[in-house]
C-alpha cells in the first residue's frame, strides 16, 4: 500500500451572508430623511410613528437629527406611499438621490443606495401668505400644489409650491 502525504495551504476569507449583512445596523440600501420645523413637530410625529409601524420590518435603523429622523431601510421600498402619507396633511419638497455601491455578482447587478430627502415647508392649512402681493390663506396642499383663496374677493387659486416659492411670503 503507497500512501502520499500532501501539504495543501487554504486562505480562508471571512465574509457574511446577505441576510447577515443586512441585519447589520450599519447597513441601509435606502434611506428616508424627513425634516420639518419646531412648529410642525407633533403634528409631524403622528405620520413617523404611523410609518415606523407600517415598515418596522424593513427598518435597519432610525437617528434623530436636530431637525428631523433619518430612516434607515434594509432594502428598496416605495417611497411613494410613505409620500402619499406626508402630502395629505403637508407641503413637501423632495430631493432623490441613487449611488452606486456595488455589484451583486450573483445575480450580475448593480447594486445602490438611494437617499430620499422629504422636506416639510413650513406652511399649514389656513395659513395666511402673501402671493404676488395679495393676501391669500391657504385652503389646502395636492401635492406640491397649495389651494389658495384670496381674501380680498374669495376668488380660489391653485399654484406650484416649486416654481413660486419665491413669490410666497408667510404672515407670521
Amino acid at each position: 500500500m503507497i500512501k502520499n502525504t500532501f501539504r495543501v495551504e487554504i486562505n480562508l476569507e471571512q465574509q457574511m451572508c446577505d441576510n447577515c449583512i443586512r441585519n447589520d445596523k450599519d447597513y441601509y440600501e435606502y434611506l428616508i430623511q424627513i425634516r420639518y420645523p419646531k412648529r410642525l413637530i407633533e403634528k409631524v410625529n403622528e405620520d413617523i410613528e404611523f410609518i415606523l409601524k407600517t415598515y418596522k420590518d424593513l427598518i435597519n435603523n432610525i437617528k434623530e437629527k436636530k431637525n428631523g429622523i433619518d430612516i434607515y431601510f434594509k432594502k428598496n421600498i416605495s417611497y411613494n406611499k410613505i409620500l402619499n402619507k406626508l402630502y395629505r396633511n403637508f407641503l413637501i419638497e423632495n430631493k432623490i438621490n441613487s449611488k452606486l455601491v456595488g455589484l451583486d455578482r450573483l445575480r450580475s447587478k448593480k447594486k445602490y443606495r438611494t437617499t430620499c430627502l422629504f422636506k416639510i415647508v413650513d406652511l399649514i392649512k389656513n395659513d395666511k401668505i402673501y402671493f404676488k402681493g395679495k393676501l391669500y390663506y391657504i385652503k389646502s396642499f395636492y401635492k406640491n400644489n397649495l389651494i389658495l383663496i384670496s381674501l380680498d374677493n374669495s376668488n380660489k387659486k391653485r399654484i406650484t409650491y416649486s416654481i413660486n416659492k419665491n413669490f410666497i411670503k408667510k404672515i407670521v
